[in-house]
């Protein structure tokens, strides 16, 4: 589908198994593509607690190591809310450099609350890493998360 999709918008994508954290695949990668990439997209990657636990870091590890330098950079992830709570994956992002904003477009409240900064969290939405100036991950306010 994603090659039919490309084509449909003349592009040719590149694609690869990418197991995260796993150091064959981040060589295979790193050895192809030894700039970088300029984005990464991720949709649906994140269903459990135990999964945030276990599989986030090596995530943000992966992630950190194939963007290009530069804070161009990014890495877009559709994140759903379910049975973890967000802070935790943008602890994990901050511990390995990023900082974040929120595409605001993309704020769906599943409770229909309004959409202040104190909920903002509980939503589905689409949160877009860059790594931060400074080395240390900010949260969208500017203030460490």
């Amino acid at each position: 589908v994603l090659h039919k999709n490309c084509a449909l918008n003349a592009v040719a994508p590149d694609c690869a198994k990418l197991w995260w954290g796993d150091e064959a695949d981040l060589a295979s990668m790193t050895e192809k593509y030894p700039e970088g990439v300029d984005i990464i997209v991720g949709a649906d990657l994140v269903y459990s607690a135990t999964q945030v636990a276990a599989a986030i870091p090596a995530l943000f590890q992966t992630v950190n190591q194939l963007l290009a330098p530069g804070p161009e950079a990014c890495f877009v992830l559709a994140l759903t809310r379910r049975n973890f709570g967000e802070s935790d994956v943008l602890q994990a992002a901050r511990k390995h450099g990023f900082e974040f904003t929120i595409d605001r477009d993309t704020i769906y409240d599943i409770f229909d609350n309004n959409i202040d900064e104190q909920t903002v969290f509980w939503r589905d939405c689409i949160y877009i890493f860059s790594r931060s100036p400074e080395g240390v991950g900010c949260g969208e306010s500017g203030l460490p998360i």
